[in-house]
């Protein structure tokens, strides 16, 4: 499975088309990455945000599932801003792997995860996923995939993109 057969890269997703639960997890991730850039504890806004939703145990599995993506790595993976209007490439992956682990697609979500990370830490990353999935799923929440993209290409502002970096840390972009 190639990216472009996941989403050509010339086209938007904007976030405010997302369902509730990819907003959710499109905001926390964001959270969390720049929390972690800017060595700030982000937690108790994102359990809070996961208690609104009756989701607080994910915050555990999304901590863990990002500290993988962030050691673990094939390459530096994009995670815009809080701010964004605009879904990132490397966002919409995450979407669709968060969607497929909803499912309960084991073998498309590891598929997704394999265009970011692979061996021992795909194993890992997909097995926190699967956990978040399923607190997600038994607080009420569901994944109805991504919208129907936009066709004009995404311009991305200098600024508004914050990078989880492979080696342990984010670095800003």
């Amino acid at each position: 499975m190639s990216l472009a057969a996941l989403q050509p890269t010339a086209w938007r997703v904007p976030v405010n088309r997302l369902d509730e639960t990819g907003r959710l997890f499109t905001w926390c991730v964001r959270t969390w990455v720049q929390g972690m850039s800017h060595r700030v504890d982000t937690g108790h806004e994102i359990r809070a945000a996961l208690a609104a939703h009756r989701a607080e145990d994910g915050l555990a599995h999304l901590d863990a599932f990002l500290m993988v993506l962030a050691t673990a790595a094939r390459a530096t993976i994009g995670v815009r801003l809080r701010r964004a209007t605009m879904l990132g490439q490397d966002e919409i992956v995450l979407l669709r792997a968060l969607d497929a682990a909803m499912d309960g697609n084991h073998e498309l979500a590891e598929a997704v995860l394999d265009l970011v990370v692979g061996g021992t830490g795909r194993r890992l990353a997909l097995t926190h996923l699967e956990r978040l999935a399923a607190v997600l799923t038994c607080g009420g929440l569901a994944c109805s995939g991504l919208p129907r993209p936009e066709r004009q290409p995404a311009p991305v502002a200098r600024g508004n993109v914050v990078r989880l970096g492979t080696g342990g840390r984010p670095d800003a972009a």
